[in-house]
């Protein structure tokens, strides 16, 4: 009967993803029996759509998601998540919910992402031919990161110069 079933779905408790690159949220149906899975669903905790679904055979999926399992079935107890191309939008927390022919089960997990830095450029203005005791404009470029950097900028004796800089962030796209 459905209410004497005998199986857990496994999950990590959190996942930890890099900006750009795919992410795997693991979760597994441990069983002791033999069952034949009716539905999955993957979704956002708090979240009305569904991310992922499979059910009567059928699999639909939001862009970027997917099973991690590529020729995923119904006998396939491997019903991970595999998020394609990780954005800092996909932070928070995710429900799996499996219907199996011996009963329901759900499990949450949580994704967090990191975002790194590109390698940074410097430039100068002037470019060239910068004198003694003249200002000089210092340009320190460097993208991709998601939250406001912190540079320290110091002479050629070792003094601090960091409260006389002045630090200009502006948020891009990437």
């Amino acid at each position: 009967t459905k209410d004497d079933f005998s199986y857990q779905l496994a999950c990590k408790e959190e996942y930890h993803g890099v900006h750009d690159q795919q992410s795997l949220l693991e979760c597994n149906v441990k069983t002791v029996q033999n069952v034949t899975i009716l539905t999955v669903t993957w979704k956002r905790v708090g979240g009305d759509a569904s991310l992922l679904e499979y059910h009567k055979e059928e699999n639909n999926s939001t862009l970027g998601f997917k099973f991690a399992v590529p020729s995923w079935n119904k006998k396939n107890m491997n019903v991970s998540l595999l998020l394609t191309n990780t954005k800092m939008a996909d932070k928070g927390e995710y429900e799996c919910m499996v219907e199996t022919d011996s009963g329901d089960a759900t499990a949450t997990t949580s994704l967090s992402v990191t975002v790194m830095y590109k390698s940074p450029t410097m430039s100068s203005s002037p470019e060239n031919s910068i004198k003694q005791n003249t200002n000089v404009t210092i340009f320190f470029n460097s993208t991709g990161g998601h939250q406001k950097g912190l540079i320290w900028w110091f002479d050629e004796f070792g003094t601090n110069c960091t409260e006389s800089a002045e630090l200009v962030a502006k948020e891009t796209d990437d």
